[in-house]
């Protein structure tokens, strides 16, 4: 069954927004490598028992899995900067208001995606450890090859040529 050069640039979109994708979540929170950044206050004894259960579980990963979290002390100026990028996204979660860090913890994932309060609930944040445990990347030669056949359809694109 023949496909129209319309259908051929839609799935090229569709690789291409996956791709973008893949890079977003590589880059994630400033400083934090691709990892879930935990921002806590080190003095909220809700934060410690979270912090226990964190460690715990990310101890008990496959090796090649970890690290998948980047825990970073409130205030600091490196949760700083991982609040500063949260900023919007937790005062809309918090009615428009400042979002009060002490004796709390938040969770950015790498796709920006903010979890508040996970001193009282900590278990979204495992399921999140868990399923980026679970992720592989795509292999660079496999990249390559897709981002040729996208060069390769966009060209076809261009030309104005039935598919």
């Amino acid at each position: 069954q023949a496909t129209t050069v319309r259908e051929r640039a839609l799935g090229a979109a569709a690789l291409r927004a996956m791709i973008g994708a893949w890079r977003r979540l590589q880059s994630g929170p400033p400083g934090c490598d691709g990892l879930i950044a935990v921002v806590y206050d080190p003095s909220a004894s809700a934060c410690q028992r979270a912090l226990d259960i964190v460690r715990s579980r990310e101890s008990s990963l496959p090796p090649a899995a970890r690290p998948t979290v980047k825990l970073l002390e409130w205030p600091s100026p490196a949760a700083d900067a991982v609040l500063a990028g949260a900023d919007a996204k937790l005062r809309e979660q918090n009615l428009g208001r400042a979002y009060e860090m002490s004796g709390k913890m938040v969770a950015v994932l790498p796709s920006g995606l903010v979890l508040p309060d996970c001193h009282l609930d900590v278990m979204q944040l495992i399921y999140e450890m868990e399923s980026a445990s679970m992720i592989q990347p795509p292999r660079p030669e496999m990249v390559a090859r897709i981002e040729g056949h996208l060069a390769w359809l966009q060209a076809l694109q261009k030309s104005g040529q039935p598919g």
